[in-house]
């Protein structure tokens, strides 16, 4: 298994040959993160708020059909050089893989507080989210979002 950076969004990683077994490949991708952020913190900036809001997304490595299909269809691997192409006849989205999104993190503050911020993985199965994981939670529990159910990672700290 391999996380390939994309060149041009740095918060996209493309994964080559990703393992079968679902809650290991969660587990990787859920420490890659953690180790990311964390040292996205550890490094010192003049303005450190202006890394929340944070993500990364996750998408298969895919390299596309072989022919010529109209308005898309070269692959995730696309994205490793290109920017998305909205142009013409053949344009590049993205979000036209989506079943090759494997998962997304999002860090961002919590609800009505500036100082302190929530991170959150969603895994995805096609076009669903299939689990949602906390990695980052400095909440006040009243202030976490309804809309988050999710289990605590606690293995990855």
């Amino acid at each position: 298994m391999e996380f390939i950076q994309s060149k041009v969004y740095p918060d996209l990683y493309l994964i080559k040959y990703p393992i079968k077994d679902k809650d290991s490949l969660h587990k990787i991708i859920a420490k890659m993160v953690f180790h990311k952020v964390s040292n996205h913190f550890k490094t010192p900036s003049k303005n450190t708020t202006a890394i929340v809001p944070y993500r990364i997304r996750f998408y298969e490595y895919y390299s596309g059909t072989p022919f010529f299909v109209p308005f898309g269809e070269a692959g995730t691997t696309h994205f490793i050089e290109n920017k998305e192409d909205p142009g013409g006849f053949s344009s590049e989205y993205i979000s036209d893989y989506n079943r090759f999104h494997i998962a997304e993190f999002n860090l961002k503050y919590c609800r009505n507080d500036s100082l302190n911020y929530i991170g959150t993985i969603n895994y995805y199965q096609n076009w669903d989210i299939i689990k949602t994981d906390i990695i980052i939670n400095q909440c006040n529990p009243s202030k976490i979002e309804e809309s988050v159910e999710a289990e605590s990672v606690s293995d990855i700290h």
